[in-house]
């Protein structure tokens, strides 16, 4: 990949990681599926305005449909973390979901025709690490069987959105088409789903600012894969792009003064060693 590529990824796992740890706050005054409705129709309200101001001409129906792909995977994967979470273990859960979504894109990568280096390999392998080291419980952890499920399907949802997204723009769905119909497809879900289970609430004004945060990264997160993928291969831009728990962690070290475990600055540390594997030309 591309030194351009690899900022993209960054980009992306910067943005992604400041929407989750700006979420896990406002979930904390709210139910967390409830805050998925309001800041992905924020996503969805900024990615049609780019959308109308760049003009970009409408796509094919497969890009469409490849979009819409990843919009289900979106909520899949945010439906079934949350979930997933309320079972306990919340390191671990995060932990399987994260390594099940990086893992499918360089899977899907390969059947695609992916061509990687043996540095890119190295690199995919140790950035799967650091994602484990990151997200590792300090404490002791039992997950139930529950929870391993709900855990495997959000990486198997966020593993569809990479893919889909990623085919999208390569079936020439162009930057916003993708990510205006993904999120559309998102949010549609999560309303009809919050709205038949009676856990559809308004947030409180208080948490409105932040949630247009949310939206705002959320979307720029989407942006910047899109541009890592045309940079190099989905496998490579999804490993990047999976890096966000650490993004997660930097900013709660910095902005609340988390002190970082040991696994965590060691995740970190190999983070940085794989992408300076990936960037190798």
């Amino acid at each position: 990949m591309t030194p351009t590529g690899v900022g993209f990824g960054l980009a992306t796992a910067l943005s992604w990681g400041s929407a989750d740890f700006l979420g896990g706050s406002v979930s904390r005054r709210s139910t967390p599926l409830a805050t998925v409705v309001p800041s992905q129709a924020v996503a969805l309200a900024i990615a049609i305005v780019v959308l109308v101001v760049v003009r970009e001409p409408t796509p094919p129906v497969a890009a469409l449909a490849w979009a819409a792909l990843a919009g289900c995977g979106a909520f899949v994967a945010l439906s079934c973390l949350y979930r997933a979470l309320t079972t306990g273990a919340m390191g671990l859960v995060a932990s399987i979901a994260a390594v099940v979504g990086a893992g499918l894109p360089v899977i899907a990568g390969a059947v695609f025709g992916d061509r990687l280096t043996a540095a890119d390999v190295t690199g995919i392998g140790l950035a799967l690490v650091a994602i484990v080291l990151v997200t590792r419980p300090v404490g002791p952890a039992v997950l139930t069987r529950e929870g391993i499920i709900l855990a495997i399907l959000s990486g198997v949802g966020a593993g569809c959105f990479f893919i889909g997204m990623g085919q999208s723009a390569d079936a020439g769905g162009g930057t916003w088409w993708p990510i205006a119909l993904s999120h559309t497809t998102c949010l549609g879900l999560a309303f009809v789903f919050l709205a038949a289970t009676g856990g559809l609430q308004w947030p409180p004004r208080s948490v409105v600012p932040i949630l247009t945060v949310i939206g705002l990264t959320d979307v720029l997160g989407s942006a910047f894969f899109l541009l890592a993928n045309t940079q190099g291969s989905l496998s490579i831009s999804a490993v990047i792009a999976s890096q966000h728990p650490a993004a997660t962690a930097v900013l709660a070290r910095i902005v609340t003064k988390e002190r970082l475990a040991r696994s965590q600055l060691a995740g970190i540390l190999v983070a940085l060693v794989a992408i300076a594997l990936i960037a190798v030309p």
